[in-house]
């Protein structure tokens, strides 16, 4: 919600605003506690200082017999949308068959791990940032496997050569698995400018394109 505030002079040459009352007392703010003032072209970001800024965030899915495929396109959809923990419940003695599914949905997916099992349920996490790797990066390592792509089908209409179709699959893998990294960056970025900014991303309105 935006709150509009009037400038107030400070002295000869400073000026200052009132912070809303409620976002002060929500955070439990004091006098003399120290906030942080992040700079763009026309507007300003208030961080709280020394705090943790993002939550960590989870989801809990159940899965049943003969439900692999469409648990699949849920820890797609939930990893994409910036889920950090997502614990999977099914039935007892189920888990190792789920185990091996699970294993082919992350191998597309970067930085998402199992890190517990129990005897019904399963947790992943995110062990690494999506922030390590800049949009820019990202969206170059794409552009490279798509050209390198192009040249490959070429070849195989000339040449006729089924083997060359082999690395076309296998890129078309990889650049999946780079384009749910983009869409996860862009979901933590579009809610966290602290994220944007550590994408490499001056301004949310360049995220637009991406989609």
């Amino acid at each position: 919600m935006a709150h509009a505030r009037k400038l107030i002079k400070l002295g000869k040459s400073s000026l200052a605003i009132t912070l809303p009352r409620r976002w002060v007392e929500s955070l439990e703010l004091r006098e003399g506690d120290l906030v942080l003032v992040d700079e763009h072209d026309d507007y300003l970001v208030i961080l709280v200082a020394g705090r943790r800024r993002e939550e960590e965030r989870s989801a809990s899915v159940r899965v049943g017999r003969g439900e692999e495929d469409s648990l699949a396109r849920m820890i797609i959809a939930l990893y994409q949308a910036g889920y950090d923990v997502i614990r999977i419940s099914t039935s007892e003695g189920r888990v190792s068959a789920l185990r091996e599914s699970l294993r082919r949905t992350l191998s597309r997916l970067i930085g998402l791990e199992i890190v517990e099992e129990g005897a019904d349920y399963i947790v992943l996490q995110m062990v690494t940032d999506a922030a390590s790797l800049s949009a820019e990066r990202v969206l170059n390592r794409m552009e490279i496997l798509v050209l390198n792509s192009l040249k490959d089908l070429d070849l195989y209409a000339r040449s006729g050569d089924a083997s060359i179709l082999a690395d076309v699959v296998e890129r078309d893998e990889e650049i999946d698995k780079f384009y749910f990294l983009l869409s996860r960056q862009v979901s933590l970025a579009l809610r966290s400018p602290t994220y944007l900014k550590q994408m490499g991303v001056e301004d949310r309105p360049l995220l637009l394109p991406i989609f």
